[in-house]
């Protein structure tokens, strides 16, 4: 009888007997399924810490945290001393506007101050020149009538 060729007979003469054999071989399969699982799991989900912080440069993880933290509050001082910064100038810019404003109405309201200054006294000025030329005209048209008087006269 060869090994390769089973009789039925033989086969389930010697099945008792490969049934633990059987069972083994499935028991090993099922185990190295299993750890084959347990780990792709631990690499892919659940590596280490070590195995982590060889990706992140060698930091642990708590320390790198710790130092995204940092980071992200050095960044947030840095925005919050920006932000009062414009705020500061653009509080400085509004009261120079302001000023600016208050000096441009100052400087209008003398400017008017003036216009009217000058309208009174160039309307006493247009007075007083026309009270001047009422006088001379009536010594010119004296004048007039003395050197006509005077070229009238018959020489002696």
């Amino acid at each position: 009888m060869s090994l390769w060729v089973f009789n039925v007979d033989t086969f389930t003469e010697d099945s008792s007997s490969l049934l633990p054999v059987i069972l083994f071989v499935v028991f090993l399969l099922l185990l190295l399924v299993g750890v084959g699982i347990v780990v792709v799991y631990r690499f892919c989900f659940r590596r280490s810490e070590s195995d982590r912080d060889v990706e992140y440069g060698g930091v642990p993880r708590n320390e790198r945290e710790s130092l995204w933290l940092k980071l992200m509050k050095q960044e947030l001082e840095s925005l919050k001393n920006n932000y009062k910064k414009v705020v500061e100038s653009e509080a400085k810019k509004e009261e120079e506007l302001l000023k600016l404003k208050e000096e441009s109405t100052l400087e209008k309201e003398k400017n008017r101050e003036t216009i009217l200054t000058l309208k009174a006294e160039n309307a006493a000025n247009e007075r007083v020149i026309q009270q001047l030329l009422d006088k001379l005209t009536p010594i010119s048209s004296n004048e007039d009538r003395q050197k006509s008087i005077h070229f009238l006269q018959p020489t002696q």
